[in-house]
């Protein structure tokens, strides 16, 4: 939950350089029922706009298989096939525990631990999104080094350092989707994946409004 929560904040700074969905709603009609009736992410043809319970029936629907990995009131965690890979792990989360509308999904592709096979995925899954959606709208591929590395071998010691910035981003008035090389620390073991994150501006703007009404 914490890595799609730090996605939500990396690529929903997107939403701000322009107008989201809520946004464009003036202030008297912002609500969570004015919500409702604007346009919403798909996931698989499936709208991010209903409930998680609802959400998971779909995804089900399509063959995915719900696994447990840990109580969540606000996630639910599936595996299966996806843009042609098998056995992703997916990942949908909630606006809050109280409130069940979903608000993001998360693809966690076959973990890699060549730099080919992982830049492979990556550059597949980027000109597949930039055939469908244009061109991302923010492209952040680099190294935290100086200088950058100039073979496979340092490529992935820097992704499992920490100091890979591979990430690009589509925005759309429906809301944003993320795409990044990503590593995994901790538990059981350690690994390399690509993920793919896709969030619904308009709930995500009801998430936002939740932690503001908080303060």
């Amino acid at each position: 939950m914490k890595r799609l929560i730090l996605l939500l904040l990396v690529f929903t700074s997107l939403l701000g350089n322009g107008q989201s969905v809520v946004r464009r709603l003036s202030p008297a009609t912002t609500s969570r029922d004015s919500v409702s009736d604007c346009p919403h992410m798909k996931f698989m043809g499936i709208p991010l706009d209903g409930t998680l319970a609802s959400f998971s029936t779909q995804l089900k629907k399509k063959g995915f298989k719900q696994i447990k990995l840990f109580d969540s009131k606000q996630m639910n965690f599936f595996v299966g096939n996806f843009a042609g890979y098998a056995d992703c792990l997916v990942y949908v989360m909630a606006v809050s525990p109280e409130d069940r509308r979903v608000v993001g999904v998360g693809v966690t592709f076959p973990p890699d631990e060549e730099w080919s096979g992982l830049s492979l995925q990556y550059e597949t899954l980027k000109r597949r999104l930039t055939s469908k959606y244009g061109e991302p709208s923010v492209c952040i591929e680099r190294f935290q080094t100086s200088p950058q590395p100039d073979n496979d071998f340092m490529r992935m010691h820097y992704v499992e350092s920490g100091l890979c910035e591979y990430r690009c981003g589509f925005k759309m008035d429906e809301g944003i989707i993320g795409l990044e090389i990503a590593h995994k620390e901790g538990g059981i073991s350690d690994f390399n994946y690509v993920s793919l994150t896709y969030i619904d501006g308009a709930n995500v703007e009801v998430m936002e409004q939740d932690a503001i009404n908080d303060l």
